[in-house]
C-alpha cells in the first residue's frame, strides 16, 4: 500500500501561540479570527512484510518530527482501530 495523503491539522500548541499574537485591539473586542490550519503531507509507503510506514511532512517537504507529528500519527492510529 502507498499513497500521499494532504491533510490540515489545527495543533492545541500553534493555535495557542497563534492566539497570543493577536493584537490588544482583537483581544479587547473579543473578536477572534479563524486560524489558518497548517496543511501537512502523510505519506505511505510499502514497508515488505512489516506492512506500511507512514511518515508526515510538513509544508515544506520536511519529516515533521515534533510533537504535531506524533499527534497526527497517534490520531490516525486511533481512527483506524
Amino acid at each position: 500500500m502507498k499513497g500521499v495523503y494532504f491533510v490540515r491539522y489545527l495543533d492545541p500548541d500553534f493555535e495557542a501561540k497563534a492566539k497570543d499574537k493577536e493584537g490588544l485591539f482583537t483581544k479587547i473586542l473579543g473578536r477572534d479570527k479563524a486560524i489558518q490550519a497548517p496543511q501537512y503531507r502523510v505519506q505511505l509507503t510499502s514497508a515488505g512484510d512489516a506492512g506500511t510506514q507512514v511518515r508526515v511532512f510538513d509544508s515544506e517537504g520536511k519529516q515533521e518530527r515534533s510533537t504535531t507529528g506524533d499527534r497526527i500519527l497517534t490520531l490516525l492510529k486511533e481512527q483506524m482501530r
